[in-house]
């Protein structure tokens, strides 16, 4: 009888082991997709948001819960199904209430038959309509040229962009056409300004629609009077010759007796950086609209056996077309070709043949060239941070496209620019580093000294002496 009743117990437990594995739940829901969700949502493009989820369930799902996870708000509830174990939920969340940039969290939560439940978060990114705008990167822009660059942005709106007028008091009115790409939704331009007065210039930016509405906002351009090459009596290094034309090589123009009553530099003259003997010339040709039409360089030596005064030349005659060059060739030959201008401004260009991208640098609202075009073509670019270090020789009218040097320096920082740089880098490294000092009152009057230790570890410095 005992052993019986053993028997019996026996096989109770097993039931019971039995009964408790039949209550084991299959597994929870499964969401497809790849988990959790972050988008970004443009009000110009959307009003809504399909959620559109596959979900499957051993169990059957007897409940889906939307919820908004900010105010806890429940958007879409269901308990109905058509197949509980395998189906695609969907919902349009609405989108036209956000008119500011939201964050908006949503939370998907999947609860079987049995209790089990999964959630997946969704995070939508709304970015409210777009709103036609034009922005400069200062809120005052000083510079210390007549001509210079503007940096500024413009955001289309929903509605795609005609074009944009530039104007500035007094000048007439530049325009640049949108219409190419009526889905582009920024431009960004830097867009020449020419023939500044010395004070304030207020330069106003209009654009235009395809419906013809316009929108329009403006910036103070202010003009400050930098040092110019008339203030500058002489250059250690560097001399600057006006006064013995004597027409010799400007036969149309009078004999000039003072540099200081010239408007244009004519000339720029230095020793022969390699012998000290002898001398490295560049002479500038304008024509009635003060451009530069012809650069003559000259490179004059002693003939140590005659004493003959031997001389190399190059020839560089620019062609323009209205206000932009063309080409620039070089003895007779095609140089500088396929010059490309944008908003005024030179893009690219070729250099017997091979493409040459120049560098801008924005400072303080204006764009500002900033490569150094040596004979290498190296790349290596310049940098500075005070833009009341001004450059006297810096030449408005001649165009930035040739890699010409002067006492080993390049036109990049004898002519080029505005301002004076504090260093030369190649990418982020810097090879030289330039000390520019303040106009002090030395021993032969205003002067402002220029050093750097160059590549070869060599100490260098120029002297600029000013007449007032």
């Amino acid at each position: 009888m005992k052993k019986m009743m053993n028997y019996l117990l026996a096989l109770l437990v097993m039931a019971g082991f039995v009964a408790c594995s039949d209550d084991n739940p299959g597994m929870a829901p499964v969401i497809g997709g790849d988990g959790n969700v972050t988008l970004e949502l443009k009000r110009d493009t959307a009003d809504t948001y399909k959620i559109s989820l596959p979900i499957v369930s051993e169990e059957g799902v007897a409940k889906i819960t939307l919820m908004d996870k900010s105010s806890n708000k429940v958007l879409d509830e269901q308990t109905s199904f058509a197949d509980p174990n395998a189906f695609t939920y969907t919902y349009d969340v609405d989108l036209t209430s956000y008119t500011e940039n939201t964050m908006l969290m949503l939370s998907l939560t999947i609860e079987d038959r049995e209790g089990q439940k999964v959630t997946q978060n969704i995070t939508l990114n709304i970015k409210k309509f777009s709103e036609l705008d034009v922005r400069f990167t200062a809120d005052r822009i000083v510079t210390f040229s007549e001509n210079c660059n503007l940096k500024l942005t413009v955001i289309r709106g929903l509605i795609p962009l005609k074009e944009m007028i530039v104007k500035v008091e007094g000048k007439s009115d530049v325009k640049f056409d949108l219409s190419m790409d009526p889905e582009q939704e920024k431009y960004d331009f830097n867009v020449r300004i020419e023939k500044l007065v010395l004070g304030n210039n207020d330069v106003t930016v209009v654009v235009v629609d395809e419906k013809k509405q316009e929108f329009a906002k403006s910036v103070a351009v202010e003009r400050k009077e930098g040092m110019t090459f008339k203030k500058v009596l002489n250059v250690n290094k560097l001399m600057i010759n006006l006064g013995d034309m004597d027409g010799v090589y400007h036969p149309d123009m009078e004999a000039l007796e003072n540099y200081s009553d010239a408007d244009k530099i004519y000339r720029l003259a230095a020793l022969d950086p390699e012998t000290m003997e002898g001398y490295h010339i560049v002479d500038f040709y304008y024509d009635g609209n003060d451009r530069v039409v012809k650069l003559e360089k000259k490179v004059q030596s002693v003939n140590e056996e005659t004493y003959d005064i031997e001389e190399t030349k190059e020839t560089y005659v620019f062609d323009y077309n209205g206000e932009e060059v063309v080409k620039v060739t070089k003895d007779g030959t095609d140089y500088v070709t396929d010059v490309v201008y944008e908003s005024g401004s030179i893009k690219s260009f070729k250099i017997d043949g091979k493409l040459y991208t120049p560098q801008y640098a924005e400072k303080e609202g204006e764009m500002v060239r900033v490569d150094n075009m040596d004979k290498a073509l190296s790349g290596n670019s310049f940098d500075f941070t005070d833009k009341n270090k001004v450059n006297p020789l810096y030449m408005e009218n001649l165009p930035a496209l040739l890699p010409l040097d002067l006492y080993g320096m390049t036109f990049s920082q004898y002519v080029y620019n505005r301002y004076f740089f504090d260093s030369m880098k190649n990418g982020d490294t810097v090879l030289i580093s330039y000390n520019i000092s303040d106009i002090t009152m030395g021993d032969r009057g205003l002067e402002q000294v220029i050093s750097w230790t160059d590549e070869n570890k060599e100490e260098q410095s120029m002297i600029y002496y000013y007449d007032e």
